[in-house]
């Protein structure tokens, strides 16, 4: 049961976080957006943001609790973590693109949107990861 709760507690907090980056994102954009498109962005892309981080931090929490299932927190590397979390946020993309792949050709514009999709996602588990563990240690118990 404590495994279930700290899976959620972390989709959670990244969900949150993320969510927070789609806003300011949707926002972002608004001023180049056509002013039907507007309501739709603005309310859209966070909610994306915020299901896409929930997603990445329960196949961050997964991927930590399998690989360091022996360890303890104070084992655990900062960069190993930052791994872990560019692995887990990777996932989603990936299904994503394989589950279209075979729906659709694939242009030279999708792949590089397919690539700016998965750098920022690798880069925001990355650094999910290492503040999730940085602030997992500083929890008393």
């Amino acid at each position: 049961m404590r495994k279930l709760r700290a899976v959620l507690v972390i989709a959670g907090l990244w969900g949150g976080l993320w969510l927070g980056l789609g806003l300011v994102l949707g926002m972002a954009v608004t001023p180049w957006a056509a002013p039907d498109v507007v309501p739709s962005v603005v309310i859209t892309l966070p909610i994306l943001f915020a299901v896409w981080g929930a997603a990445s931090g329960a196949a961050f929490a997964l991927l930590l609790l399998t690989a360091e299932r022996r360890g303890s927190l104070a084992a655990i590397s900062l960069s190993r973590s930052a791994w872990l979390g560019a692995l887990g946020s990777i996932l989603l993309p990936v299904f994503l693109v394989l589950s279209d792949a075979d729906q659709r050709p694939w242009g030279r514009d999708d792949w590089l949107a397919l690539g700016i999709f998965i750098g920022s996602s690798v880069l925001l588990g990355a650094l999910c990861a290492s503040g999730t563990l940085a602030m997992a240690r500083r929890t008393p118990r």
